[in-house]
């Protein structure tokens, strides 16, 4: 048979394991989430950089193009003028044209592009340009075909800067252009990335809570295997429950009557007695045996009466505190000492009142049975925050204590370490912890004397 101390430890165990294992879950669950928010904002923040980085190349890709446009209108002027021969107007677009470059190339410096080469190439075509323009308003006052030549050459001039300016235009467009090629590309590697850490991410979440779902069910298969081992459990001792019980009342009323006319003879033959002779003492001896087999017969019909048909909420140290004053001759006369610790704030449990009475009266007789005189024991009760909530008594005495070889069986119904006991009382005292739904162990920690530890759950 299991040793209830380890069976105990064993639950505890049990439910720690538990404790952990959600524990766990939750701490991965956790993770999941956080990792999940970590990589959604590292997404973010990768996008709004590529977005800066495009929104700067597009600007330089603005300025640029503006730029062009720019050169192109300074340029148009000088080689417009050969068309309409209208020199003054020309010169006018000119220098209108040259008054918006300085803005241009301001706004291009200032989105970073590098215009130098091409801000040499416009300063030398707005000089070609003026020389075109003072060349032939010279061919105008004088007819001169080397004039007219000198202003070809300068046109020329111009529309090669122009070519050199739009070329390191483009240059610095094909440039921006690859970059933004660039930056969408490694934009697209680190999405896919993201997206195949997503996807990793996803399949397990999606095995966990599959293991999870596999888990749950097998724990619930576990658990409906063990209610249905504990009704069959029940059934098959309520049924020996009411086979002995139909026992104890056969055998309690078989008894009762000839041990009542035996215990009346002796009494009578004790109020005959007119001196005291040698019967006295022989008397005396068959009343008290009398009276301990009553009290066995009670306690058996007592065992056999099953669950509680009282169950109220009611003061457990006070409960104990009458268990105690029920046994105080007896306890006294071996020279029992109980000291019942008062708890600082009131403990009610529910069930039924007499049988936690009863219970307590076999720890006090059981301790008186197998402790020594001048043994001590000690009734505490401590109250933690668990859910439910509820109590822990600790019951110690300084007697010689449990062998460690039958601490396994005290709890079982006719189990006994003298020829005298009924294997009863401890048995009794399990059944009443256990319609109070709660537990009883015998503590294996104790360096001296036994000690019994309850848990009982707070009303």
């Amino acid at each position: 048979m299991n040793n209830p101390d380890q069976t105990t430890k064993a639950t505890r165990t049990i439910r720690w394991k538990w404790y952990h294992y959600y524990f766990i879950l939750a701490a991965f669950d956790l993770v999941i989430i956080i990792a999940s928010l970590l990589l959604h904002d590292q997404t973010l923040n990768s996008y709004e950089h590529a977005l800066r980085k495009l929104g700067k190349l597009h600007t330089q890709l603005r300025s640029v193009a503006a730029l062009r446009l720019g050169v192109v209108d300074l340029s148009a002027p000088g080689n417009d003028v050969f068309a309409s021969f209208q020199i003054d107007f020309e010169r006018q677009r000119f220098e209108l044209a040259r008054s918006h470059l300085p803005s241009l190339l301001q706004t291009a410096h200032e989105t970073g592009v590098d215009i130098t080469e091409a801000q040499d190439h416009i300063d030398a075509l707005a000089q070609q340009a003026r020389k075109v323009f003072s060349t032939l308003a010279e061919t105008y006052t004088q007819d001169n075909v080397i004039i007219q030549v000198n202003a070809v050459a300068a046109m020329a001039m111009m529309d090669n800067h122009l070519a050199s300016t739009l070329t390191s235009l483009t240059e610095i467009e094909q440039h921006a252009l690859m970059k933004i090629d660039s930056i969408l590309v490694e934009y697209g590697i680190r999405l896919a990335s993201y997206g195949s850490i997503q996807s990793s991410m996803l399949a397990v979440v999606v095995v966990i809570l599959l293991g999870v779902f596999w888990y749950g069910r097998k724990l619930q298969v576990m658990h409906e295997l063990m209610i249905a081992d504990q009704h069959t459990a029940q059934s098959a001792r309520n049924e020996r429950l009411a086979a002995v019980g139909q026992l104890c009342t056969g055998v309690a009323h078989g008894i009762r009557n000839p041990l009542a006319a035996i215990m009346t003879s002796a009494q009578l033959g004790l109020s005959l007695q007119k001196s005291k002779d040698d019967l006295t003492p022989r008397l005396t001896d068959i009343v008290e045996a009398c009276h301990r087999l009553d009290h066995r017969l009670t306690r058996l019909l007592d065992y056999s009466r099953g669950a509680g048909d009282v169950m109220a909420t009611y003061d457990f140290p006070e409960a104990i505190s009458q268990a105690y004053d029920e046994i105080r001759e007896m306890l006294n006369a071996a020279s029992i000492t109980v000291n019942i610790t008062q708890p600082t704030q009131p403990i009610s449990i529910r069930g039924d009142r007499d049988r936690m009475v009863r219970a307590f009266i076999e720890i006090f007789s059981n301790a008186a049975e197998h402790a020594e005189a001048g043994c001590t024991v000690s009734v505490s009760f401590a109250t933690d925050d668990s859910i439910p909530p509820r109590v822990e008594v600790v019951v110690a005495d300084t007697g010689p204590g449990i062998d460690q070889h039958v601490r396994g069986q005290v709890f079982d119904l006719f189990f006994t370490t003298t020829t005298s006991g009924t294997g009863i009382g401890l048995s009794v005292v399990k059944d009443a912890i256990t319609l109070h739904g709660g537990e009883i162990v015998v503590d294996t920690s104790a360096q001296q004397g036994a000690r019994l530890r309850m848990w009982l759950p707070l009303a």
